[in-house]
């Protein structure tokens, strides 16, 4: 029986915790030592990074530092010579690096180390010469203190001294599992090619004037007629059932994947791809293609606004991707997509979707399958009037966010308006439902109220809690400890040397995804902790104080918290550093009982 105090606290939005873990906001801080007066100190800027960090980027590059020795150089197979723009004296390279991290090399298992006295565990490999520092010099360099200072108006109780729950300097990381290299990796003559504008697109134009999108030569023409895929021959897809990772923008990154398929996740989706960065060869985009040899049903998420540029992108995947499956996105609601009459801006366009759908599919020889919202504006839902004819399109499965492109993050998902439309396809078409899914209670009770529901995609909720794939597979609450979501960050850090590189820029690169995905984590409250389960996303944590010190710093909204995790798992941050979380993960909409929560979900 819930009492009236903890309805009231529910009806406004609050998380309801039990008296015991409130606290003061002020109280239960973490005091970060001072750098030493000659280093720049990591900043963390609290608004929205609108520029993703480029000019601080390009500001730290141009300063030199220990990345401006050349890799190829150290490696033995520099082409420039001396005009490479890059260092060539290795000694003096080694007596200005970094002291190196705690632990093994990450690629200890493996023949060598691909990165060699770059690695931030060089000295693990082997005599360095010079004067590099020993394996353990980085251990002591950055002690962190919790400090609780509960005043008069704090939890009764609470804790005021630290309980030893926090490890003390730099712990090392554990063995990754895993080095083999991801699969995908963009071949250079096709990344020339599309750069040069040469690659030959016949395949895909063929397509395109089978179904009217763009004119074509007869001999390509025939030639599709020739080629072309049944759809009785395509693989099949089979999602019903299966755990699905949502592809998320920025977050879900391959390390990040690895994670969810530690801890149950099923289909996995890369990181959506806008369809001409793609045609452009651009490195970065292509980088979003890469497959874990993990991920044993894994598809990839291209976004564009026009049949060509989509099928062409499809041609692609076909020949020099490794997929079970591609999606398209006619879901994101950000206006840099929208203008480009990409993402949502698609689903007032059910003639293009078609041509769409159609153009692609006779690419491919997987599945397709494409995600959408239930409208572009708010009371104006519509693709229940298009969904029921998209499997003779050629799609194979879609996936439906219950709200609207106006509606954004705001307000709660609209599953009845997706069993409307399980109703309306009446089983032609699988349909994954997704929507502010945050504990195993909601997984069964929507897939029971649709039973021709395939599955649910779980997005946000992944990313505050990514054991919900353990929750909904063993049907119970996790009580996760502090220590074990410790090791769930140590693994991500793990997997994230090996993906980006062990060198300084990889170890950097790897604390930048760990901290945009801290601004999700920080959201979580244990299960302990809580009066009436399971928390909702919609609901604002008050400030409370935890069963241990770490258990409070994990639950700190503070960016400066989240990089001092950071230099507890990755050392210290390098001098300028700068940090500015690209998703508002931590804003509440004013109005009781809704969210203007901006989320990594792309759709």
């Amino acid at each position: 029986m819930v009492d009236e105090r903890v309805a009231a606290l529910v009806a406004r939005g609050v998380v309801p915790i039990k008296p015991e873990f409130l606290r003061a906001a002020a109280d239960a801080r973490v005091v970060v030592p001072p750098l030493p007066s000659n280093e720049e100190p990591a900043a963390v800027l609290q608004k929205k990074s609108k520029n993703q960090m480029k000019r601080e980027r390009k500001q730290q590059h141009a300063a030199g530092g220990e990345n401006s020795i050349c890799f190829n150089f150290v490696r033995g197979c520099c082409s420039f010579s001396n005009n490479c723009r890059f260092g060539h004296d290795i000694q003096a390279y080694l007596r200005r690096r970094r002291p190196d991290l705690p632990g093994r090399c990450p690629f200890s298992e493996a023949a060598e180390c691909p990165y060699g006295i770059l690695c931030r565990w060089a000295s693990t490999h082997g005599p360095l010469g010079g004067e590099a520092a020993g394996p353990t010099a980085a251990a002591a360099g950055t002690d962190v203190e919790l400090v609780l200072g509960l005043g008069s108006e704090g939890a009764a109780g609470a804790r005021k001294a630290p309980d030893g729950s926090i490890p003390e300097g730099v712990v090392a990381l554990p063995p990754p599992g895993s080095t083999a290299a991801p699969l995908n990796q963009l071949n250079k003559q096709v990344q020339a090619l599309l750069r040069r504008s040469q690659y030959d697109f016949s395949t895909a134009n063929a397509a395109l004037t089978a179904c009217g999108a763009k004119a074509a030569r007869a001999e390509a023409v025939a030639a599709h007629a020739e080629g072309r895929l049944r759809p009785a021959e395509k693989h099949r897809l089979d999602l019903r059932g299966k755990l699905y990772l949502a592809p998320l923008t920025t977050v879900g990154n391959l390390p990040f994947r690895r994670v969810c398929k530690g801890l149950g996740a099923d289909v996995t989706c890369g990181e959506m791809a806008l369809a001409t960065n793609l045609l452009q060869g651009q490195g970065s985009e292509w980088a979003l293609f890469k497959r874990d040899p993990c991920e044993d049903l894994f598809g990839v998420q291209i976004c564009g606004g026009y049949p060509d540029a989509l099928a062409h992108c499809a041609q692609l995947v076909e020949e020099h991707v490794s997929v079970d499956f591609v999606d398209i996105n006619m879901g994101c609601p950000i206006d840099l997509i929208c203008n480009k009459n990409a993402g949502s801006s698609l689903l007032t366009k059910p003639a293009r979707v078609e041509q769409i759908v159609r153009s692609v599919s006779s690419v491919l020889s997987c599945p397709l399958t494409f995600k959408v919202r239930k409208g572009y504006n708010d009371g104006a839902d519509i693709v229940h009037t298009w969904l029921p004819r998209a499997a003779s399109w050629g799609a194979a499965a879609a996936t439906i966010h219950g709200r609207t492109r106006q509606q954004r993050y705001s307000k709660l998902a609209d599953w009845e308006y997706i069993r409307e439309c399980v109703q309306a396809t009446a089983g032609a078409l699988p349909l994954v439902g997704n929507g502010d899914v945050t504990s195993f209670e909601d997984f069964y009770a929507h897939m029971e109220a649709a039973p021709e529901l395939a599955t649910i995609m779980l997005a946000r909720g992944a990313l505050i809690k990514p054991w919900i794939f353990t929750e909904i597979k063993e049907r119970r609450h996790w009580d996760i400890s502090a220590r074990e979501r410790l090791d769930l960050l140590k693994a991500f850090c793990a997997a994230g040397v090996t993906h980006w590189g062990s060198d300084s820029r990889g170890v950097e690169t790897t604390r930048r995804f760990l901290l945009e995905w801290m601004s999700f984590l920080c959201r979580y409250v244990p299960v302990g902790l809580l009066e009436v389960l399971p928390q909702r996303l919609n609901w604002r944590p008050p400030a409370f104080v935890g069963r241990s010190d770490l258990e409070t710093w994990l639950a700190s909204e503070n960016p400066a918290d989240w990089l001092r995790i950071s230099e507890m798992l990755l050392g210290r941050a390098p001098a300028g550093f700068k940090f500015a979380p690209k998703h508002k993960s931590n804003s509440y909409s004013a109005s009781e009982g809704s969210m203007a929560f901006e989320g990594a979900d792309n759709g």
